[in-house]
């Protein structure tokens, strides 16, 4: 009893050379029709196809036993549903949405294939619409909460000022133990400060004739007006 073999040359078509070869070709023809069921037919016709085109990448054009035994396996992971990985839920957890034209083109004729399919999506969709009404409630209340702090601050800044005022005339520093908060005469060097405002956030500029040759450090040190009037009240204190 002779023992059976399997069809084409498979001493030959098990080496990894061709299983690359298929693995391309099968590559190639997806490229070029992005839709669609791959077939046995389809693939034994782009191979001879290539082999006219580029001989020498693809001497040879692989009959339809060969891709039945040592081709099939990547015409069906060529023919699989594509998955896309999305982010969903406040959890950020991850689900695969499978394309829906080749769902249509693959099972378009079996109507429970495409319940099978399509129910885990729907699902999928009223969970998230539900999410972003929730989502929407609360970015609703944060607004609130953010108006009330605000007219909060404003209402305190009024209070401070008020306070402010009043701790100037002494039956109110007297009646709510207020420290005079705005005396111009425990303030008056401050007012003086202010009188010279102009002359200390716009001296004069020294022209570079007059300034002497003097080395980089000294000249942020010596020709800046803000650090020499820094330096100059720091003396003072």
């Amino acid at each position: 009893m002779t023992e059976r073999k399997s069809p084409g040359r498979p001493k030959i078509y098990e080496k990894k050379e061709h299983q690359v070869r298929f693995q391309k070709l099968v590559y190639l023809k997806r490229k070029e029709s992005p839709s669609g069921q791959l077939k046995i037919s389809d693939m034994v016709r782009f191979s001879e196809q290539m082999n006219q085109e580029n001989l020498e990448e693809f001497p040879i054009a692989y009959n339809k036993d060969a891709w039945s035994v040592y081709g099939r396996i990547y015409i069906e992971q060529a023919n699989q549903i594509s998955l896309t990985k999305i982010k969903s839920g406040k959890g950020k957890k991850l689900s695969e949405v499978p394309n829906f034209s080749q769902i249509i083109e693959i099972h378009g004729h079996n109507k429970n294939k495409l319940i099978e399919y399509f129910l885990p999506i729907e699902n999928l969709l009223h969970q998230q619409l539900d999410e972003n009404n929730e989502l929407v409630e609360e970015i609703g209340e944060l607004k609130n909460k953010i108006y009330e702090l605000e007219n909060k601050v404003l209402r305190y800044e009024a209070m401070t000022l008020e306070m402010a005022h009043h701790s100037k005339i002494k039956k109110y520093r007297d009646k709510y133990r207020l420290a005079d908060q705005i005396s111009f005469s425990k303030n008056k060097e401050v007012l003086n400060q202010m009188d010279r405002l102009n002359d200390f956030l716009e001296p004069k500029k020294v022209s570079n004739a007059e300034s002497p040759s003097t080395s980089e450090e000294s000249i942020v040190e010596d020709n800046n007006p803000f650090f020499t009037k820094w330096k100059e009240k720091r003396e003072k204190k």
